[in-house]
């Protein structure tokens, strides 16, 4: 508006307040497929693509149906549209975000836990939602506290998740202090500010073309197999 940029930050909260945010949710969720079939058809290599379910979106009756609906509308694999569910859901109403995780995937959706650490009941999180992969949340700890408490914390929770099974991808990385302590602990995929910033269609669709994208699902492999007993 007017030239202005407004970062999530900026209206998240209120859409979420009036309601908004469900219609926001289901246009992204739309944009998303479209883009990765028109990225088939034209024989890109495609990687999956993580999209917001918003803690409003939990209670919306539909939400099986419009997402089954829109992977069926362009003809995709459920794995190439991941959902991000937020752990903050499950604080909110357990039995619910249980309910509604359990279905989708059984639907076959690959279902990610976003912010996981951010809450306080991680534990009983982590122990309840069976999902695909953890998310942490990087603002969990600075690079002064990696050797201390919290990076304590965060090196028992990446064991535990892989004792569960469940692979861990690290977020809002953004110094190379806390890609090291990551890499130390066991956790070897992450995102954030120190690898790429929020970037066009346009120019993911260069990196899609220059092949820099990778395979998650390799890197997943790589990443669970010193704790499944190969190398020890």
């Amino acid at each position: 508006h007017d030239g202005k940029v407004f970062t999530p930050d900026k209206f998240i909260d209120v859409f979420e307040e009036n309601g908004f945010i469900m219609q926001l949710d289901e246009y992204i969720w739309e944009y998303v497929c479209s883009l990765i079939r028109k990225w088939l058809d034209e024989g890109r290599t495609v990687v999956p693509v993580s999209v917001n379910v918003s803690r409003l979106d939990i209670y919306n009756k539909n939400l099986r149906g419009v997402l089954n609906g829109l992977v069926k509308k362009y003809g995709l694999s459920r794995d190439l549209l991941r959902l991000e569910i937020t752990e903050t859901s499950y604080m909110q109403d357990p039995e619910q975000l249980i309910g509604v995780v359990r279905q989708l995937r059984e639907d076959g959706f690959f279902i990610e836990m976003d912010d996981f650490g951010s809450g306080y009941s991680s534990l009983n999180t982590l122990k309840d939602v069976v999902v695909d992969m953890l998310k942490l949340d990087m603002r969990f700890i600075s690079s002064a506290e990696a050797e201390g408490r919290s990076g304590i914390i965060l090196s028992a929770i990446v064991r535990m998740s892989y004792g569960l099974n469940i692979p861990v991808i690290a977020e809002g990385v953004e110094t190379s202090q806390q890609a090291d302590f990551l890499r130390d602990i066991g956790c070897v995929i992450a995102q954030g500010y120190l690898y790429a910033r929020p970037m066009s269609v346009k120019d993911f669709e260069e990196l899609l073309m220059a092949g820099n994208t990778g395979d998650i699902n390799d890197a997943i492999r790589t990443e669970m197999r010193p704790y499944r007993g190969e190398n020890k």
